[in-house]
């Protein structure tokens, strides 16, 4: 549990100022969901080789299906629990003023909303912001 709070405040404290914080906190979900897969996976493969060497296939068959649901279900906490945030990070990151016909980042005013840096990134932030906006999706 520390481990993942140290983690989550040393991805504010990037060097890169904001944006790459941002990009850090996009890619935090799917992580997390890759290593539930992981986990999943390994765990039915350990079912299915005890399903070669038993008898009892029906009991270890079902237990299949509970692990994919089990994992299902910790999928859709993750980003229950992920996605808030992310959001909210990947929508700052969009917010621009102008100060004197110059454009900057209102939380992080070295960046410049100008640049072609900054409108690559803004091309990656929609992209996620479509991708996470369509996970509920999935769920149906």
């Amino acid at each position: 549990f520390l481990f993942s709070i140290k983690f989550f405040v040393l991805a504010d404290c990037l060097p890169g100022g904001y944006l790459s914080s941002v990009f850090l906190w996009s890619l935090i979900p799917f992580g997390c969901a890759l290593i539930n897969e992981i986990i999943s996976q390994v765990r039915q493969m350990r079912v299915n080789y005890l399903i070669s060497h038993s008898v009892e296939n029906k009991m270890l068959q079902s237990q299949i299906a509970n692990i994919k649901n089990a994992h299902f279900a910790n999928l859709l906490l993750i980003f229950f629990i992920l996605l808030p945030p992310v959001f909210r990070r990947q929508f700052v990151a969009l917010n621009c003023f102008d100060l004197l016909g110059e454009s900057y980042l209102r939380i992080d005013t070295s960046v410049d909303c100008n640049s072609d840096g900054y409108a690559l990134f803004v091309t990656y932030d929609v992209l996620a912001i479509l991708i996470y906006a369509a996970v509920p999706l999935y769920w149906i």
